[in-house]
């Protein structure tokens, strides 16, 4: 058997983003819920429980996104 590849350097680790799935996660969450937010009428000085909803869950994406430490360069 013919093996055409190149050996990695040392200490070099296995390129993936398993690793980061939640982070991606929590990215694509925010961008999804933000794109809905800005989707919703316009409520002059005031939200309307959706976009408050919406600005809840881009919240809690945000306290994820800081909270993970990425370990590929996706997550980064």
């Amino acid at each position: 058997m013919v093996v055409d590849s190149t050996r990695a350097p040392a200490g070099a680790t296995t390129f993936t983003t398993e690793l980061d799935a939640d982070l991606i996660a929590a990215f694509d969450r925010r961008h999804r819920a933000f794109k809905d937010f800005l989707s919703t009428p316009d409520h002059v000085g005031q939200q309307s429980a959706e976009q408050a909803a919406l600005w809840a869950e881009i919240d809690q994406c945000e306290r994820s996104i800081i909270d993970i430490t990425a370990s590929s360069p996706r997550g980064a």
